[in-house]
């Protein structure tokens, strides 16, 4: 992923201990996770002057009702 984003970009990974295993294919889990990242970076690319991109996995369970 480091290689698809300018070097002035942080990427930061947060996955929590205990994560539930999904049963996915791995390549398309790769692509979702490329295209959501890239859309983030092009969305602050002209209008975000520090650029952190953090990807947060969490399960749909510790989701509140509404968020």
């Amino acid at each position: 992923m480091r290689s698809n984003f300018p070097a002035n970009i942080e990427i930061q990974h947060d996955l929590y201990e205990g994560s539930d295993r999904i049963l996915a294919n791995p390549t398309e889990t790769h692509e979702i996770i490329m295209n959501l990242s890239t859309k983030a970076y092009h969305a602050m690319e002209k209008t975000v002057l520090a650029r952190d991109l953090l990807l947060k996995i969490r399960s749909v369970l510790d989701l509140k009702k509404g968020g």
